[in-house]
This record gives structure tokens, C-alpha cells and sequence, in this order.
């Protein structure tokens, strides 16, 4: 399986450009790459890139749109085969937001990120986090949802949930002692109508910060980073954790697995009846230590690691986004040069 795998990286050399890579998406035009370029957004298909003219940066991408910022607001565009904005929707108050995440569900855009103030909802002090579910086409709002508590809320993740709505993560920051932040995780399930059906806290033991959200007919699945006992024995670093919780809330499964150094994890991804985790670390996880590489990790019923291989990129790389095609599965990376595209085959050997 090593050796196939090694052979595949071998013959798909990755794509490097400059600048920061976020988002990932494959369509049937092939794959499409977001992030930024000294302050600006960036869209990459192929060949061809499409800089934006304001400040901004590109967070995600799904089916000729993508979310991000612009001057300070929230950004939903449209664009075409060129990459060029065909339409461009901004979102806001006068303190600032960003879109962190997009989703599409039943014929509903779901738009989610990081506010200050209090553009849409109460604010619960300090930055809060933002759900926004539009109609398709015409983007007119279904609702507006603001939530937060007494600190900074940051958002990480969105994931649609099976029966409408969707799953929101992020932690809150916490300051503790004026000199070291902790930071708490949160799930909420959000139903089709923007009421929330319940929020679930951790990381009350431990800092606790979700990087990604995979929604099954299980539950949905949770993968993040902590750097203390979160779930087992912390083994040095950051490690990465996995947890499973119920449609109704509840915790079914949690993990806390990685090396002596720093494992941080990227994406959930599901193929071919398993459960993926893409991500990075700096040190003896699934090969030698050293400096930060990829790692592709497959995922037990327990959210342990049955199988894992480091990505090699030839220099220090941080892992960004995933996506599967029929074919391949596309890893996105960033370097200090820039950012970095591998394909591996699928399915692995």
C-alpha cells in the first residue's frame, strides 16, 4: 500500500504558485483553489488565475461560488468559467466580518463566519459567530442567526446535516490568566427553520479547538487540535481528537491520538465507506519527525488511525483542504512559497 502510494506521488508531481491557499473544490471543469495574494482574493483554475481589485480573501468554494471577505464584509460571489465575478453580495455591519464556510442543503445556501457588533442578531460579547441561510439564485435571506458567549467566538467549520440545517464548530477563546488563552470547542446543530436545537461545549479540562465536521447518518463527526488531556493522555504537542456525536447531541466516540510533537488535523472526508482525516505534522506520526508535512489518515469506528502515510512536499508544508473526485484525491498544502496542489489515486492500494 506505502509503495503504491509513494509510486502515485511520484507521477503527479504538485501544482505550486504563490500566494495562500484555503479552499478546494473539484467540479466536473476540475479543480478550483481560493485564498489570497498580498491582501487580495485569489482564485486559481487550472492554468488560469483571477486576483480581486479590494482586500479580501477567498475561505471557501462550491459550484461557481465562493465565500470569503471584502473591504471588511462578509462576501458571497459568483463567478464564471474565467474565474471574473458575475455577482457579488456583501453581508454586514460597520466593525467587520468575515465568511468562513458555505453549504448548500434542499435548495438553501448556507453562509457562515465570524462578526464583530451585532449585524445580525444580539451580540454576546466580543466576536460572535454568524449563520445566514439564503434562497438559491437570488440569495434573499431565509434567516439571519448571531450567536456567541461572553468571549471571542470564532467559527471554523459548517456541514449540511441529514433532514435540513446544518452543524456549526468553532471555540471560544478564554482568557484565563491574562497571559495564556485557552480555547473551548462548541458544536451546534442549527434546524432548517434557523432555531438551535442544542450546543454542545468541551474542552473545559483542556483547550479544545475543532478544525472540521463530517455529517453521517450516525451523527456528525468532529476533528480538531488540543494541547493538553482532552480525551487520553496528551502525547506531546498538539494532538489531534475525534469525536462523534449523536443527531440528538450526545458523545458516542472520542479520540486523541499523534506524536511527541505537533499533529494538527485539516478535513474530515468520507470514501468509499471509510472515514479520512487529512492534515499535518512535525513529528514520528506515520513515518520520521522533522519539520511540518501532509499525512492522510484512515479512521477506524473509534476515530483512531488504522492506516496513515505522510504526504512528502520537499519542504515544510501545512495542510489546508482535501476534496475526492472519481479519480483522485486532491490535497491542498501551503508552503513559505506558496501554496501546493498533490493528487493521489483512488482508490488507494
Amino acid at each position: 500500500m506505502r509503495r503504491g502510494l509513494a509510486l502515485f506521488l511520484a507521477l503527479l508531481p504538485a501544482l505550486a504558485a504563490p500566494g495562500t491557499g484555503y479552499a478546494l473544490f473539484v467540479g466536473e471543469d476540475g479543480v478550483w483553489i481560493g485564498g489570497e495574494l498580498r491582501g487580495r482574493p485569489l482564485l486559481v483554475h487550472g492554468e488560469r488565475r483571477w486576483l480581486g481589485e479590494t482586500p479580501g480573501r477567498i475561505r471557501a468554494i462550491l459550484r461557481g461560488l465562493w465565500a470569503g471577505s471584502l473591504k471588511g464584509d462578509a462576501a458571497l460571489v459568483r463567478f464564471g468559467p474565467n474565474g471574473k465575478p458575475l455577482k457579488i453580495a456583501r453581508f454586514g455591519g460597520p466593525l467587520g466580518e468575515e465568511a468562513v464556510a458555505l453549504a448548500e442543503s434542499g435548495g438553501v445556501l448556507y453562509l457562515a463566519g465570524n462578526a464583530e457588533g451585532a449585524p445580525f442578531g444580539k451580540n454576546r460579547g466580543g466576536q460572535d459567530v454568524f449563520l445566514l441561510a439564503l434562497n438559491q439564485g437570488r440569495w434573499t435571506p431565509r434567516f439571519a442567526l448571531q450567536w456567541g458567549t461572553d468571549n471571542d467566538d470564532v467559527l471554523t467549520a459548517l456541514a449540511p446535516a441529514p433532514g435540513g440545517g446544518v452543524y456549526l464548530a468553532g471555540y471560544e477563546e478564554v482568557n484565563e490568566d491574562c497571559i495564556r488563552v485557552a480555547e473551548r470547542g462548541f458544536v451546534l446543530r442549527v434546524g432548517p427553520d434557523g432555531g438551535v436545537r442544542w450546543v454542545y461545549r468541551f474542552g473545559f479540562e483542556a483547550s479544545s479547538r475543532p478544525t472540521a465536521l463530517l455529517a453521517t447518518g450516525e451523527g456528525v463527526w468532529v476533528a480538531g487540535n488540543t494541547d493538553g488531556a482532552l480525551f487520553a493522555r496528551a502525547k506531546g504537542g498538539d494532538d489531534v481528537f475525534v469525536l462523534l456525536l449523536t443527531s440528538s447531541g450526545a458523545p458516542k466516540v472520542r479520540a486523541q491520538w499523534g506524536s511527541a510533537r505537533s499533529d494538527l488535523s485539516a478535513r474530515l472526508l468520507a470514501q468509499g465507506g471509510r472515514l479520512w482525516l487529512y492534515g499535518e505534522t512535525a513529528g514520528a506520526l506515520f513515518g520520521e519527525g522533522g519539520r511540518f508535512a501532509p499525512f492522510l489518515a484512515r479512521l477506524d469506528a473509534r476515530g483512531r488511525p488504522e492506516w496513515g502515510q505522510k504526504i512528502p512536499a520537499g519542504t515544510e508544508a501545512h495542510a489546508a483542504d482535501a476534496a475526492f473526485d472519481r479519480e483522485k484525491l486532491w490535497l491542498l498544502f501551503n508552503t513559505p512559497g506558496g501554496f501546493g496542489l498533490k493528487a493521489l489515486a483512488w482508490p488507494l492500494r
